[in-house]
């Protein structure tokens, strides 16, 4: 994250309006396009290392639907549900919305399987340049709570698209992300002493008009 990127990040050819990719639903993607290669030329400075740019659902059809339950460790869960498809011959929509939780303190270590069962209770440093290298207990911090940890994070999405004739569409969208009382419990080397707790929240939309001029060429206008 950060307001210099070097990588560019677009939803439906539009910079994503965040950094932060928590910030962002998974759940209303339909694919995701990769440029890699510094592309600033057609892209701007933020795209040294590449673009990404995330293509949301456009759904078509008899309107269907999902629904998505989730569990885990440290009393996790979430919820999810869309649906998509045509209202009629012209209009098209997609809704979505879901939420994810933590409602306890993440643990340290404790009850590694995979590190007890291959006897990995220990790492190695290697030094390039100095050619040292130094071995270091991995089980510290084992069973350690880590305080302000937990967090809840919900979303809603939506979109229609009016077929205005054979040649032209009109699509509207919006999505909201908010995050409220996300914990902070600062670096390992602070142990708790830096906590801190914030609300986040990320809204973006645009209104897109694209159509076929000719047989060869097309327009696309968004904002």
């Amino acid at each position: 994250g950060g307001l210099n990127m070097k990588t560019l990040i677009l939803i439906d050819g539009r910079p994503a309006a965040t950094t932060n990719l928590s910030m962002i639903d998974v759940n209303n993607i339909e694919r995701i396009e990769l440029l890699s290669g510094p592309a600033s030329a057609i892209y701007g400075p933020q795209a040294m290392g590449g673009v990404i740019n995330i293509v949301t659902m456009h759904s078509k059809g008899k309107p269907a639907g999902n629904v998505s339950l989730s569990t885990g460790s440290f009393g996790s869960w979430g919820a999810d549900a869309a649906i998509g498809g045509n209202i009629n011959k012209s209009i098209d929509f997609d809704l979505n919305a879901g939420t994810q939780n933590q409602d306890k303190n993440y643990h340290l270590g404790k009850g590694n399987i995979f590190r007890n069962q291959l006897g990995q209770k220990s790492i190695e440093n290697n030094f390039l340049k100095t050619g040292v290298n130094q071995k270091m207990d991995d089980t510290r911090g084992d069973g350690t709570e880590r305080k302000n940890t937990s967090f809840d994070k919900k979303h809603v999405n939506s979109r229609v698209g009016i077929k205005l004739d054979e040649n032209w569409k009109l699509n509207l969208s919006g999505d909201y992300v908010w995050a409220n009382h996300v914990n902070t419990p600062g670096d390992l080397s602070d142990g708790i002493k830096k906590p801190a707790i914030k609300d986040i929240n990320r809204y973006s939309g645009d209104v897109s008009l694209e159509g076929r001029l000719s047989d060869n060429n097309n327009l696309s206008i968004k904002g």
